[in-house]
């Protein structure tokens, strides 16, 4: 809800100056990309709150950590590429997402309650991987370095 108060906010400080410009702005894309994140972020939190109980698997925590480090990572990283800092990268964790999506292969179909809670951590990352996504091009446009998380 914070977010979304202060990107509201953002639209209105910045309408002004959207308006003198013809065209697409750079200005106008960032706010694209802000309220991307922002919608992202309220499906993940409306869903993650009614599926709790997957969390909790252990074949599940290893993904969901390496996931959320990537994720803070990106976002630090943008942080700083935002302050104008030189140097800075940001993890597109497509292999965290590929282990995610094979991993459902492992636990096989005989088991419904797993399969099920898989696919609702899928769902789940899905919003998570629009965050990171929006997050990844922001800070590239800002100078960061994409990298892979192997590197």
């Amino acid at each position: 809800m914070e977010l979304e108060k202060k990107l509201k906010q953002l639209h209105v400080d910045s309408d002004p100056i959207i308006k003198g410009f013809v065209g697409r702005s750079r200005l106008q894309q960032f706010l694209t990309v802000f309220t991307a994140i922002n919608y992202y972020a309220k499906h993940l939190v409306a869903s993650s709150t009614r599926n709790e109980a997957f969390y909790k698997e252990v074949e599940f925590q290893g993904v969901v950590k390496e996931v959320e480090e990537k994720v803070a990572s990106n976002f630090n990283q943008l942080e700083k590429a935002l302050r104008g800092e030189r140097g800075t990268y940001v993890y597109t964790a497509e292999d965290v997402r590929q282990k995610i999506e094979q991993s459902l292969d492992y636990f096989g179909t005989s088991v419904q309650s797993r399969n099920l809670q898989h696919l609702q951590l899928l769902h789940n990352i899905y919003y998570v991987w629009k965050i990171n996504q929006s997050v990844v091009r922001l800070a590239k446009e800002l100078g960061a370095e994409e990298i892979s998380s192997e590197d």
